[in-house]
């Protein structure tokens, strides 16, 4: 899974409710991608739950429960709406029996209230007895029941719900007599006088302390003023009728709730008389009446330091907390669900239903039998979760900056509490040594925002890519946000959101006050400064989302030595474009770039998943963390002439999406002869920054472009194998198909050969179209999807010729383009074996003209149940002479170097290698452990440097204290995670010798020759080489590999001739820097710098 090492020391990537404690993963689930990072995996689940979450039902027993569902009409029998909610809360009840316990209160009749928990046998008694009569007063039945839910909470670290279901408009605040006519003079009168009789006021503030002593609202007749229309009392100027006499308005006045008064009476009238068929207060049984309650329930502590009860069985006595609890029970509070069921409920009472929920997830509108037992469902596996969060280091290679040894390193922090990154930027000194004890951060106030839809939307034809704050005729249903979400919900919150345009809390605010569809995250700053936006404190979480296996890459002229431009993407769905800044910030970030529209599963887009990442309860199981960009990248820069270069790139959407997407970095487009990328004025990035992205929807056979794609310079013509560099060569993307989303779907395995920018590769002049496929090759007979490819230049013309690419069947395949595209084609050059996969691209070690050794590791860790796996994996050299036909090798005809481990160092056997009946080696790495190679080796001459990774899942379980039924027994479930870094010889798989490049594991003063095989690491180790003594940063080694970021050099019609591999050019600081921040030494043999003709002796 994860991407390939680049080999320049300036390019390198960089290092990177109630019921869920039930839920146990199903097969299916572990074949899939994992969610979380294996390394990242940490879990807590209560195993022993002593405190069991309370469930307070709220039901509906008023007159209306007798009628059918959808209709007014009197049921038949059996199938009131009743009879319906009864059968659905017997299923919720025997499915969760006693995990929780269960409480009662209905609307109307007191006789049938619990007045706090029973067994779920005796709540399944009191749902039996339910009957029907009466009106609908929810809001003054809330306040009662919660109440109940304070005075029974027993335990700081209680969890309590309200699950509220009603089928019908609240009403009843008021009660209004029917009218009276009077005599006045010789006249009756028809102006009826009404007593208004408030139910609050005589209900609800005795008994409880107030919150203002004395205080209650004055009698008031400033309702006179009424008239009807359709049906409903509402104020009028005119005066149609009168009250008998003043009232005195609803009120609460309790120490908890506070004080609030209530509307003015509401009055339906029957049919064509003054008789009052219905009444409510304006205020408590409309819009946000209920949610007055709900809310302050929801959020605010009801119990206090000092809180007693005589009469209850357990006295808690740290209801501020404990500070051995596993996460925070300093308050107490209930969270309510609210269920509209049935067709009467009027728009007005589906509204005060949603804001009554504590969130607006937590509103479920049941229309029928089967969405009421759906929505019960939903509430009863969505309340609870227990992922604990994980801060390390990233497992990609450290980047490094600058010509020779360099002076400034970068490492990436992952923080799964917050789903973040943080890029460090460490000085480095002469010896290569990191100053870790100050780092610096990119600067982020001057961001702006690209999204490609992925489809044109709009007039005048339509465009696909916007300004992520300016999209034309955007809409809810582009980002997946529910048809009942607030129009304008994209524009005002999760755009602003995703692009950091506005402060977290005040965009959480208001998506609160706005009823937006779902509450919205707020990540975590430290300094006083963070509300602003532009602000770079050292604690902000904001700025990046997660990077996870997308490298830190950098290309360009220096500035200040270090390359102008850096880039990499994470799963906020962003590529992000920096250019060198200052010492204080080494880049700042120009671009986000959000390819909204790749590919997902059937009918879904990346785009569509980022209100998920943008929701509060992101990274729990409810919302589970999602990758939305985590493949590679590739970096090229066409070769300088008169100072001027094109650089750009092409990277995957890894387990985000199948696809690929390819932008403009900057400096001159050699087309037009203008600035370019990010160069160009800003206001014109919208057309200079995209190139192209790969095909979608019904011409998208691409799997989950999970690895690193290449670019290359190729021919479109070959006369003999020969190559016209002036008229035929274009930049290609290479770019493997990829795997499935789950292991064991059938998956081609293809390689895809893209036009990168439509001109030629020497002019700039127009060839052919950006973002064409050149060619695709398949691989037929396989379905196990093509791993990341390695392009090979053989003469050292700068045109590739050779390509080699592994797949999830552990099967190594040549790539021979050494003739016109239709010619193209693919042959296997290893046959592997299933339980091998091969998720990495391979290494090439050249051992002469045309004769190649091909390095790859085998293992994987896309899937869940890759962290378990404990299959033997292996280390494979295969020879290769690319002037024959290719050859199948199988794994008995290689030689088997052996390794044994001593401590924390290893050794490797130098068995003699036979080239007569070895066509290549094979080193099998640890057995019973799940050893494995997922990174592409790096070649230091002719040895094979190589990172390994081993994954531990560990349970812990921790007793609770005695007495404090709040300390529960709790599993940890994590996973732990180990390395070697091995240097292995490549022409034999054995143990390099101090002529070979070697890195010093060790240093013995008794014996300075000694040299390791490996040496093991705690956690995820990548590294990156850097060699002291490089003048460049060219796109080719000198093994001919010419694939990666780089510089490349001006194309060269007859060759120019092989470089050395097998010594160093000269002497010079060489080392690797580990991801832990330390480096090795390497150190191999140095070439003679003068060589000797001949000699004579000399009288």
């Amino acid at each position: 899974m994860k991407k390939n090492n680049t080999h320049h020391s300036k390019l390198r990537p960089i290092a990177c409710t109630i019921a869920s404690a039930l839920i146990l993963f199903s097969f299916e689930a572990q074949a899939k991608f994992a969610d979380t990072p294996l390394h990242l995996q940490n879990e807590n689940s209560v195993s022993e739950n002593k405190v069991k979450p309370q469930v307070m039902f709220l039901l509906d027993d008023s007159g209306s429960m007798q009628w059918e569902v959808t209709t007014d009409n009197d049921a038949a029998p059996g199938q009131s709406r009743m009879d319906i909610a009864k059968k659905a809360l017997h299923r919720v009840l025997d499915k969760y029996q006693d995990k929780f316990r269960w409480g009662l209160h209905t609307l109307n009749d007191p006789s049938r209230n619990t007045n706090g928990y029973i067994t779920y046998e005796k709540m399944k008694d009191e749902v039996n007895k339910l009957k029907i009569y009466g009106p609908t007063p929810t809001t003054l039945a809330y306040y009662k029941t919660a109440q109940t839910v304070m005075e029974h909470t027993l335990y700081r670290c209680q969890k309590n719900y309200i699950v509220l279901m009603s089928d019908g408009d609240a009403n009843e605040s008021y009660k209004v007599p029917h009218p009276r006519s009077y005599l006045t003079g010789a006249y009756i009168q028809s102006i009826p006088y009404y007593t208004v009789i408030p139910q609050f006021t005589a209900s609800l503030n005795s008994g409880r302390p107030a919150a203002v002593n004395g205080k209650f609202p004055a009698p008031t007749n400033l309702l006179n003023n009424y008239g009807k229309q359709n049906g409903v009392f509402t104020p009028s100027p005119n005066n149609p009728f009168r009250l008998y006499q003043p009232y005195t308005p609803n009120f609460v006045n309790d120490l908890y709730f506070g004080y609030r008064e209530g509307g003015r009476p509401a009055f339906r009238y029957y049919r064509a008389t003054w008789d009052i068929s219905e009444s409510w207060d304006e205020f408590w049984d409309r819009d946000t009446g209920l949610q007055w309650f709900s809310k302050t329930l929801a959020t605010k502590d009801f119990k206090k330091v000092g809180d007693r009860d005589p009469s209850k069985p357990y006295q808690e006595l740290h209801w501020d907390g404990h500070p051995d609890d596993p996460e925070d029970y300093s308050k107490q509070t209930a969270e309510t669900f609210t269920v509209g069921f049935g067709g009467s409920l009027s728009n007005e009472g589906k509204k005060y239903l949603l804001n009554g929920a504590s969130k607006p997830s937590y509103y479920f509108n049941a229309e029928n039998a089967d969405s009421l037992v759906q929505s019960f469902e939903t509430i009863f596996s969505n309340i609870a979760d227990a992922n604990v969060p994980v801060k390390t280091t990233g497992t990609i290679a450290p980047t490094v900056f600058g010509n020779g040894v360099p002076n400034l390193a970068a490492i990436v922090d992952v923080n799964t509490g917050s789903w973040s990154s943080r890029i460090k930027f460490f000085d480095v000194n002469s010896e290569g040594k990191l100053n870790t004890a100050q780092t610096k951060e990119p600067l982020f106030s001057e961001r702006k925002t690209l999204i490609n839809l992925g489809r044109p939307i709009g007039t005048a034809g339509g465009r696909e890519i916007y300004w992520a704050d300016n999209i034309e005729n955007g809409n809810n249903g582009m980002f997946n946000l529910p048809e009942t979400a607030p129009a304008n919900e994209w524009r005002e919150a999760l755009i602003p959101w995703i692009t950091r345009a506005q402060d977290d809390n005040a965009l959480s605010a208001h998506a609160k006050t706005s009823n937006f569809s779902q509450p919205y995250r707020i990540r975590p700053t430290d300094a006083a400064s963070s509300a602003n936006t532009n602000a770079n404190d050292s604690g902000n979480q904001r700025n990046l989302g997660d990077i996870l296996d997308t490298p830190i890459l950098t290309i360009g002229d220096l500035v200040d030595n270090r390359q102008k431009y850096l880039v990499t993407a994470a799963n906020d769905g962003m590529v992000h474009l920096f250019q060198a800044h200052n010492q204080q910030h080494p880049y700042s970030l120009k671009l986000s770039y959000i390819p909204a529209g790749a590919d997902r599963e059937a009918g879904n887009t990346m785009g569509r998943l980022l209100k998920d990442v943008a929701h509060k309860d992101y990274g729990k199981k409810i919302q589970p963390h999602h990758y939305l960009i985590n493949g590679g990248l590739v970096l090229r820069r066409t070769a300088p002439e008169n100072n001027q270069s094109h650089a750009f790139l092409f990277g995957a959407m890894g387990q985000g999406g199948r696809g690929a997407y390819a932008l403009n970095i900057g400096g001159y487009d050699r087309g037009t002869n203008r600035l370019t990328g990010i160069d160009s004025p800003a206001n014109d990035w919208i057309n200079t920054v995209p190139l192209f992205e790969t095909a979608k929807g019904v011409n998208n056979q691409l799997g989950y472009t999970v690895g690193t794609p290449q670019i290359g310079r190729v021919a479109l013509q070959r006369t003999n194998q020969k190559v016209d560099i002036n008229e035929d060569v274009v930049y290609a993307g290479f770019l493997a198909n990829g795997y499935s989303d789950q292991k064991g779907k059938n998956q081609e395995t293809a390689l895809y050969i893209y036009n990168m920018l439509g001109q030629n590769a020497r002019s700039g002049q127009a060839k052919g179209t950006k973002g064409e496929v050149i060619e695709k090759i398949v691989i037929p007979n396989t379905m196990g999807g093509l791993s990341s490819p390695t392009l090979v230049d053989t003469d050292f013309d700068g045109v590739i010729d050779i390509a080699y690419a592994g797949d999830y069947r552990g099967n190594m395949y040549r790539f021979d383009l050494r003739d016109n595209p239709n010619q193209w084609k693919a042959n296997r050059i290893y046959q592997g074996s299933t339980d091998q996969p091969i998720t990495s691209a391979p290494a090439v070690s050249r051992m002469g003209k045309d004769k190649y050794v091909v390095i790859f590791g085998t293992g994987s860790e896309l899937y869940q149940d890759d962290r378990d796996s404990k299959a033997q994996q292996a280390v494979y050299g295969i020879y290769d002479d690319v002037s024959q036909q290719a050859q199948e090798v199988k794994s008995d005809q290689l030689l088997q170097q052996e390794l044994t481990v001593n401590g924390n160092l290893r050794e490797v056997t130098n068995k003699p290698f036979n080239p007569q009946t070895h066509k290549g080696w094979k080193v099998n790495l640890g057995a019973g452990d799940g050893e494995r190679v997922v990174v592409k080796p790096t070649m230091v001459l002719r040895s094979a440097f190589i990172s390994t990774r081993i994954y531990h899942s560990q349970t812990t379980t921790t007793r609770s204290a005695d007495g404090d039924l709040c300390l529960p027994t709790v599993t940890n479930s994590k996973t732990d995670s180990s390395s070697w870094v091995l240097a292995l010889n490549a022409a034999t798989g054995g143990k390099v010798s101090k002529a070979d490049a070697h890195i010093k594991f060790i240093q013995k003063a008794d014996d300075p020759n000694a040299i390791a095989a490996g040496m093991r690491y705690s956690g995820i180790i990548n590294f990156n080489y850097v060699d002291g003594t490089r003048a460049g940063d060219y796109s080719v080694t000198p093994d001919g590999d010419s694939g990666g970021t780089g510089t490349d050099k001006p194309l060269n019609e007859g060759g120019s001739g092989a470089p050395k591999n097998h010594c160093f050019s000269k002497k010079g600081k060489r080392f690797i820097l580990k991801t832990d921040q330390e480096t090795l030494e390497v150190d191999g043999k140095v070439c003679n710098s003068v060589r000797r003709i001949s000699w004579r002796e000399i009288f």
